[in-house]
């Protein structure tokens, strides 16, 4: 495990396709630092919309169906960078948690393989941006694309909702192969709690996501206690770690 982007805070991503709980597993992992870890700071956050411009961009992507690949990629560029001069560098200056909502990850697997941009090619218009500030870990919520769609309900909620079957399957495959590619180009940990078929409760999923946090969590209290360096590097460097269900 590695400090991987020279910082004394902690940056953890939540990433899976629509319907795999992030909403859900952001808020408890924020609950449970707020009860269980006094005196940490912690900021929440999400892409697109971590901030108010965002918050604008947001709105044009999930509704403006004239959009191309290309413009959906550009838009989400530039409100990562919004995001992360605003929220995220910020935070994690001051020693916060910061726990995101989506990134980069997703462009990949929607704009690259979804919609047949590239997964390559989304990366490497994302690359001079994350490679400034690249999570320490990504929580990969690794879910079956039926399963996700189906919490969604009836209600299709915005323009990606209502893609086609096709879409949803690439979507599934793209995530798989952009966690593996993200692993190789950054040292970012990928923590994947794997449930193909739903039957993983949320609580256990919490208490799996947590186990797999406790390592990153206790170098964050060595560096706010003075007793380690954020440059600190320790083994496991870029490595899957994987929870199967």
């Amino acid at each position: 495990m590695l400090k991987v982007n020279g910082t004394p805070g902690l940056y953890i991503v939540f990433e899976g396709i629509g319907g795999s709980g992030k909403d859900t597993h952001v808020a408890l992992l924020s609950e449970r630092i707020r009860r269980e870890m006094s005196g940490t700071k912690f900021t929440v956050t999400r892409e697109p919309g971590g901030t108010e411009e965002g918050q604008k961009i947001r709105r044009r992507l999930l509704s403006d169906r004239t959009l191309t690949r290309e413009e959906e990629v550009g838009l989400f560029v530039e409100d990562r960078i919004l995001n992360q001069e605003q929220v995220v560098l910020p935070a994690l200056r001051e020693g916060s948690v910061v726990i995101q909502n989506r990134s980069f990850v997703s462009n990949m697997a929607y704009q690259g393989h979804g919609k047949g941009l590239g997964i390559e090619r989304v990366l490497e218009a994302n690359l001079a941006v994350v490679s400034k500030v690249p999570p320490d870990v990504i929580v990969f919520l690794d879910i079956g694309w039926e399963i996700g769609k189906g919490r969604f309900g009836k209600a299709e909620n915005d323009k990606f909702d209502q893609e086609t079957v096709n879409f949803w399957q690439r979507v599934e495959t793209g995530y798989l192969q952009s966690v593996r590619r993200v692993a190789e180009v950054f040292p970012t940990r990928v923590l994947t709690i794997e449930d193909k078929t739903g039957r993983l409760n949320i609580l256990d999923t919490h208490r799996k996501i947590w186990q797999g946090l406790e390592p990153h969590m206790d170098l964050l209290w060595r560096i706010r206690e003075g007793l380690v360096t954020h440059s600190l590097s320790i083994e496991g460097v870029g490595r899957q770690q994987k929870e199967r269900v």
